[in-house]
């Protein structure tokens, strides 16, 4: 394999990535919790909304803890209730004060592009 091939290979991949990267910002919509938020009771869940319909079988949301055990009660996806498939949730139980990541990942359905990305949110009760 020339060199050339090489470069062009590994260029190739690096714009595929930074195109799923970007096609995955530009349907996130927003999130509950918000991203960065201090929120003073523990949410009874997650729920993250998308500008597209997304894969049931291929779209997932998890949270975890400061020491990464995931803290959801599990089976977190798209939300059936939600008649666009457009919005994953997550339940959980209460939570302790702390740091928790929000994982998510949403198989787009129109054209089958994985998406994912994360952000945070903080439960402190004291005031």
């Amino acid at each position: 394999m020339s060199l050339v091939t090489l470069a062009v290979g590994v260029l190739s991949s690096l714009l595929v990535a930074a195109e799923a990267l970007a096609h995955g910002h530009e349907i996130f919509i927003k999130s509950v919790p918000a991203n960065g938020t201090v929120v003073t009771q523990s949410p009874a869940r997650v729920v993250v909304w998308f500008s597209t319909e997304l894969d049931t079988g291929r779209s997932r949301l998890q949270i975890f803890d400061a020491d990464k055990r995931q803290v959801d009660t599990g089976g977190g996806g798209v939300d059936l209730h939600d008649p666009d498939h457009a919005s994953l949730i997550a339940r959980l139980p209460t939570l302790p004060d702390g740091a928790y990541t929000v994982r998510w990942r949403g198989a787009v359905l129109a054209d089958g592009d994985i998406v994912e990305g994360k952000f945070t949110f903080t439960v402190s009760k004291k005031r």
